[in-house]
């Protein structure tokens, strides 16, 4: 059986980091959708079905947490993962504050490729397995419903 690509948005200022960050996936079950523009990213984000966003920190546009924020306070992306990646470690406070906004994980620069690619397919996998278990829930609501439509008539008496 095949399986559908997990669906990354990749967002940097930086081209060239775009590209690196791209090819470590390549030949990957992913397909890749890179934004230099935190703004645009935001625009097309909702039409894309994004499985996680690869968000760079410090962009002159828009920094990484500005970004977050307006992705979790929408109720059409709240729900989608995303990493942060970071040039500088992380003080206590700035880590607090990237959970506090609900981001799911951050790694510095420059990272062990590997250690990325695992963090990369936890993510993904449980987003997939959430919307299946939210697809089932609603499945067996709408199933439960119908029985008891049916069984109504016979309970009445």
């Amino acid at each position: 059986m095949k399986y559908p690509k997990y669906r990354l948005m990749m967002v940097d200022d930086q081209p060239h980091s775009l590209f690196l960050l791209g090819q470590l996936f390549q030949g990957e079950p992913y397909d890749i959708y890179k934004f230099t523009s935190p703004l645009e990213a935001l625009e097309e984000l909702p039409a894309l079905n994004i499985d996680l966003i690869l968000l760079d920190m410090a962009m002159p546009e828009m920094d990484g947490l500005q970004f977050l924020r307006a992705v979790k306070q929408s109720s059409m992306t709240s729900d989608i993962p995303v990493m942060l990646l970071t040039g500088k470690v992380f003080t206590s406070d700035e880590e607090a504050r990237a959970y506090m906004l609900h981001a799911d994980d951050y790694i510095t620069k420059p990272f062990r490729t590997p250690l990325l690619k695992k963090r990369v397919a936890s993510l993904v996998k449980v987003r997939r397995a959430e919307q299946i278990m939210a697809l089932f829930s609603k499945k067996r609501e709408g199933l439960s419903s119908h029985c008891q439509e049916l069984l109504d008539p016979f309970l009445d008496d």
